[in-house]
C-alpha cells in the first residue's frame, strides 16, 4: 500500500505466551500507513492476591492509592462489588473485552453511582465459554485489556471489572440450560448482548435463518427445551409475554454486516417457527 494512502484490514490472530494471551483487534483506518494505530487486546491471570488489591484499592475510590498504578496499570476507581445486574452477555471474548467490557468500565469509571445497575453478567452455552468461565473465577472476573500506539510509541493497561458474575455453562445440555435461561427471565436484564461469531447466526447463503440446520430444528420441534442461545432467547420472550412482561433489548456485538438486521431476522423468523406469527409480531412491535 502507498505511504500516503490509508487502509484497512480485520484480522484475529492469537498468539501465547505462559500467561499472557494477545489478540491483535484491528487498526485504525484515518492515518497514513505509518501512523496507524494498533489497538491489542490481553488477558492476564491475575491472583487473588491482586484481586484482594483491587477490591480493596476501588473502595477507596482514589487511583493514588492503588499501588500498582506506579506500573502503568489503570485501576477501576468504581467498587465492583457494588454492581448490580442490567446486561447479560452471551460470549465473553476477546472482541468483547477490547469494545463492550472496555465502554462500561470507561462509564463506570465516569459516572458509577448513576450507572452501577447496568453490571455484566457472562454467559455461554459451549465448552470453551465453560473454560473461559473457569480462567476468569479466580479472579473475580477481572481482565486486562493492553492499548498499544503505535503513532505515539505508547501502551496502555487497564484492569477492566465491569463483569459482575459468569453463569455456570451447560455446555453439555444436561440440564437445558437452566441458569442461563433463568437469567434471562430476570427482571434485573434489560439488555442481552451477544459475540457468538458469524456462525452463531445459522444463516444460510442467502444470509437468512437455515431453518433446516440441526441445532436449529432441534430448537424448533423442541421449544420449551432449546440448545442455541437464540433458542434459548426466543423462549424467554415467550414466557415473558404469556407473563405480561416487557422484553429484553437483543443487541449484537458481533463483527458482520448488517449485525442488526440479521439479528432481528433470526430472532423473529425462529420465534414464528417456535411459537407461531402471533409471537414474532409481539416482538417486532415491542421488542428492540
Amino acid at each position: 500500500t502507498h505511504k500516503n494512502k490509508t487502509f484497512s484490514y480485520r484480522k484475529r490472530q492469537t498468539l501465547c505466551r505462559s500467561h499472557l494471551c494477545f489478540t491483535l483487534l484491528h487498526q485504525r483506518t484515518d492515518r497514513p500507513t505509518n501512523e496507524q494505530t494498533l489497538y491489542a487486546s490481553t488477558m492476564m491471570r491475575l491472583n487473588l492476591t491482586t484481586a484482594e488489591k483491587l477490591r480493596k484499592a476501588a473502595s477507596a475510590a482514589n487511583k493514588t492509592n492503588v499501588t500498582a498504578a506506579a506500573s502503568g496499570v489503570d485501576w477501576p476507581t468504581y467498587d465492583p462489588t457494588e454492581l448490580k445486574p442490567g446486561i447479560l452477555h452471551v460470549g465473553v471474548g476477546n472482541f468483547h473485552r477490547s469494545h463492550m467490557a472496555s465502554y462500561m468500565n470507561d462509564l463506570f469509571n465516569k459516572s458509577f453511582s448513576a450507572n452501577q445497575s447496568w453490571g455484566i453478567v457472562g454467559a455461554g452455552v459451549m465448552s470453551f465459554d465453560d473454560d473461559k468461565r473457569k480462567q476468569l473465577k479466580p479472579q473475580d472476573w477481572l481482565q486486562t485489556l493492553v492499548e498499544l500506539d503505535g503513532a505515539a510509541g505508547t501502551k496502555k493497561a487497564s484492569v477492566l471489572a465491569p463483569m459482575m458474575d459468569f453463569l455456570e455453562v451447560d455446555s453439555n445440555n444436561e440440564h437445558h440450560h437452566q441458569p442461563f435461561y433463568d437469567k434471562l427471565m430476570s427482571s434485573d436484564i434489560k439488555i442481552v448482548s451477544i459475540t457468538v461469531t458469524e456462525g452463531g447466526y445459522f444463516l444460510n447463503n442467502q444470509n437468512k435463518l437455515d431453518v433446516d440446520n440441526a441445532n436449529i430444528q432441534h430448537d424448533i420441534q423442541n421449544p420449551q427445551q432449546p440448545k442455541t442461545v437464540f433458542g434459548l432467547i426466543v423462549k424467554a420472550l415467550y414466557e415473558r409475554k404469556q407473563q405480561g412482561r416487557m422484553p429484553f433489548t437483543i443487541m449484537s456485538c458481533d463483527n458482520i454486516p448488517h449485525n442488526g438486521s440479521v439479528t432481528k431476522h433470526v430472532v423473529v423468523d425462529l420465534a414464528k417457527h417456535m411459537y407461531g406469527d402471533d409471537l414474532a409480531d409481539w416482538i417486532l412491535e415491542n421488542g428492540a
